[in-house]
């Protein structure tokens, strides 16, 4: 192997650990806010329009298990005066 080559591939290397533990970081963010509407359901600290209007949400919107979180409770909520059912 020529040192260019070599290079590229110990460059690649570093590059996939760095982004490995951002995306690491990131993952366990998003099960940390899904945890927590999970626990607000259940006690009943808030409503499924509180959770879909609050920004800090927004990026486990398109989770599957906040989805699933969602339907469990099969509540049929009002946002913004239009009542919408979880499905």
């Amino acid at each position: 192997m020529n040192f260019i080559v070599l290079k590229e591939i110990i460059l690649s290397i570093l590059l996939c650990t760095a982004f490995s533990d951002f995306f690491c970081q990131v993952d366990e963010e998003i099960e940390m806010l899904i945890k927590e509407v999970e626990e607000k359901l259940k006690n009943n600290s808030a409503t499924i329009s509180q959770i879909f209007t609050d920004k800090k949400y927004d990026a486990i919107h398109p989770e599957a298990s906040f989805k699933e979180i969602l339907q469990s409770r099969k509540h049929i909520d009002t946002i913004t005066g239009r009542k919408i059912k979880v499905i």
